[in-house]
């Protein structure tokens, strides 16, 4: 077995290959909701104040807060559906960070969004470890989710 090819079961391949996909794809748009290239971007383009910088760096903070919550939200919801929405939220934010006008308006929009982003993926990340123990077998879980894992870290 290769590091590459996990063998998930013939019922799950198609949302593995899915999963693989998105691993792939997702720490690309990420990586432009990072503090760092938001806080540059605040800084060179719309000239913030160092206060709003701050806030922009305690943005990972704010998802750590909310990550209990997203338990208690995502009860009795479609765990993959509701992953999914979460997913479109921080591409939704992306979207706004990337069509933020250069004044006051866009620094909101810009400081909003980076947070709204922060706290969407604590919530994916928190459902989807749900997703991960119904759709793989116990036996193949940590090979899989390791692979996964690795694609994300690939573009770091």
């Amino acid at each position: 077995m290769s590091l590459f090819n996990v063998d998930v079961g013939d019922e799950v391949r198609p949302s593995f290959q899915s999963e693989r996909w998105m691993e792939c794809t997702l720490p690309i748009g990420l990586v432009l909701l990072e503090g760092g290239v938001i806080g540059v971007i605040a800084s060179k383009v719309f000239q913030v104040e160092p206060w709003v910088l701050a806030l922009i760096s305690a943005a990972p903070m704010f998802a750590n807060l909310s990550s209990f919550l997203w338990n208690k939200l995502s009860l009795a919801k479609k765990k993959v559906q509701f992953a999914s929405y979460l997913q479109l939220g921080v591409l939704i934010c992306l979207l706004i960070v990337a069509l933020s006008p250069v004044n006051q308006l866009g620094v909101v929009m810009l400081v909003t969004s980076m947070i709204a982003s922060r706290i969407l993926l604590a919530g994916f990340v928190t459902v989807r470890s749900v997703v991960w123990s119904l759709n793989y077998a116990r036996d193949i879980r940590a090979q899989a989710t390791g692979q996964l894992q690795m694609l994300s870290l690939i573009h770091i």
